[in-house]
């Protein structure tokens, strides 16, 4: 399972959630700092930038590699606020889907 934006708040609740669950999670966050917070928490985190579609190729590489080309779910979490009142007409879980999502359905069960 992949939960995106899982750096602080709702991801990283979510992850560590879904964790104690029994789950195998596999977090994305943008930052060095972040990635090595979630692997002391016993996760495997993948660098994620959605901003980036470099970065986007490259995690959905590695998220797929590591879940050995199946996922059982994506969680998305991740994104950006639009403009300085919060999120415009692109919804925070638009964003994640469009950018990311796409380069990880082979790897979804159908």
């Amino acid at each position: 399972m992949v939960v995106t934006g899982a750096s602080t708040g709702i991801g990283r609740a979510t992850a560590r959630l879904l964790k104690s669950r029994g789950w195998r999670v596999l977090p994305t966050a943008r930052s060095r700092t972040d990635l090595d917070l979630l692997r002391g928490e016993g996760f495997q985190p993948v660098e994620l930038d959605l901003a980036d579609a470099d970065s986007v190729a490259r995690a959905a590489r590695e998220i797929l590699e590591l879940a050995g080309g199946k996922l059982g779910a994506v969680v998305n979490n991740a994104g950006r606020a639009v403009g300085s009142s919060g999120l415009g007409p692109a919804s925070t879980g638009s964003l994640v889907t469009s950018a990311s999502l796409p380069r990880l359905l082979p790897g979804v069960p159908r």
